[in-house]
Formats: C-alpha cells, sequence, structure tokens
C-alpha cells in the first residue's frame, strides 16, 4: 500500500482538465514543483487558488500520478489578492518559476524566499518592485549566479517589469474569474513600473 503525502508549500497555478478535473501546479517542501490532480472544483473551495500556502495532503495514483486529497490551509495572502500589482508580480514568479525548476527536485531554501518575498508583497508601504529585486536576487545568490553588480542588476530587472507582455499576463489572470473590467485594471497595473523607472534613473 503507498502512502499518502503530506507537505508543505504553496498552490502555483490550476488550470480545468474536464468538467470536474483541475491540474495543479505545486511548490513543495521536500519535493519541489509538482503536478497533481484535484477532483470536483466544489469540494476545495478557496483552498486551491493560487498562491495559498499550506499542507496539502496528496494520494498517489494506482496508475501514476499524485491526487489532492485535502489542503489545511496556514496562510491565505489575501492581502497580495487586494494589490493588483502584486498580484500581476507573483504570477509573473509564477512563470519563471515553471520555466526554470526541474520538477521533482526539491529547493527549500528557494520555497522560503518565494514565501517571504510574497509576504513583502501583502504590504502596501512596499513597493513591489523593490520585492521582485529581492526575490530575484536572492534566488540567483542561492543559485550561485547573482551578478556583481547589483546596481545594473535592479534596473534590467525592473526593465524588464515595465516590459511585461500584456497577453501573457491576462492569460494568467483567468483562473481568478475576474471580470474584463477588473482584468483591464491588472493590465494596466503593469505600466506602473515604467513610472517607478522614470523615477530612478
Amino acid at each position: 500500500m503507498i502512502n499518502d503525502l503530506n507537505n508543505s508549500g504553496v498552490m502555483l497555478a490550476r488550470s480545468q482538465t474536464g468538467e470536474s478535473s483541475i491540474k495543479l501546479r505545486l511548490f513543495l517542501k521536500g519535493r519541489g514543483l509538482i503536478y497533481a490532480l484535484a477532483s470536483g472544483r466544489t469540494r476545495f473551495g478557496g483552498s486551491i487558488e493560487p498562491f495559498i500556502w499550506g499542507i496539502f495532503n496528496l494520494k498517489p495514483g494506482k496508475s501514476g500520478g499524485l491526487y489532492l486529497k485535502e489542503v489545511e490551509i496556514k496562510d491565505d495572502m489575501i492581502e497580495l489578492r487586494q494589490r493588483p500589482q502584486a498580484l500581476l508580480t507573483a504570477v509573473k514568479w509564477v512563470k519563471l518559476l515553471t520555466k526554470y525548476l526541474i520538477p521533482e527536485n526539491p529547493d527549500d531554501e528557494l520555497l522560503a524566499n518565494l514565501y517571504w518575498n510574497m509576504k513583502l508583497l501583502c504590504a502596501n508601504n512596499i513597493p513591489v518592485e523593490l520585492a521582485s529585486w529581492r526575490f530575484i536576487w536572492r534566488w540567483l545568490k542561492l543559485w550561485g549566479i547573482a551578478p556583481e553588480d547589483r546596481a545594473n542588476f535592479k534596473h534590467e530587472l525592473l526593465l524588464n517589469i515595465a516590459q511585461a507582455d500584456i497577453k501573457d499576463i491576462i492569460d494568467n489572470f483567468k483562473n481568478f474569474n475576474f471580470n474584463n473590467k477588473e482584468l483591464k485594471i491588472f493590465a494596466d497595473a503593469s505600466f506602473q513600473a515604467e513610472k517607478f523607472l522614470s523615477l530612478n534613473n
């Protein structure tokens, strides 16, 4: 008999795969980036919203794969969801993690880095651009590839934020069930980084 798995971590993203199945992308302590399936949207409710931190109980399937049994929410990051720019930034981080992490390859230090910088995104008095700089810089430092010129790195990072691909951003927000007006707010927020850049050149 294969035992259930209990790991703490974060729900990065989700996508509908059928009428009742939802594909989940998780970043978990001791396991790294993994994919799992959840059956029944109403059964799990808000516990499978992106950026939920908690303890995820997963059951290995008989023919392979992992299935979500339950979630014990530890931090719902509600303040992050109430800040358009912060939410936009968190989505960008998820895209980077998905692109560069090797599935099933634990990186607990990066997971901790993600958590504490998401907490910075929740703070109204901290510019999201600075949280982005801190997250990416610490990530590169953990992997031993951080550039020596921190000032130039900060400028280049902010420039990339200002030149975000709006279509990609809106596509990533589809799972949040926002209306068109709310989607436009999040799209417009991506250009606020350009204003920040002009004040810091």
